[in-house]
């Protein structure tokens, strides 16, 4: 993916139940158009409190990616 120009991608480890994937993501997106893409892996998986999902995410990608708002 990353060949064909894909900067980065985030994905799962094992199967993720609804309620934490929608409270991940909902961390990411609150602090992804602010700084870069690694970063606000960290804070998605910082607040994830089960420690069962804890290790959950995967990042590949370059570490100074960034998500522009085109809203």
């Amino acid at each position: 993916m990353i060949a064909g120009g894909c900067r980065a991608y985030i994905g799962t480890l094992w199967k993720v139940g609804n309620q934490i994937a929608v409270n991940s993501a909902s961390q990411f997106y609150k602090s992804v158009f602010d700084t870069t893409i690694i970063n606000s892996v960290n804070v998605m998986l910082n607040a994830i409190e089960d420690e069962q999902y804890q290790d959950i995410y995967i990042f590949c990608g370059l570490h100074f990616s960034t998500e522009k708002d085109t809203i």
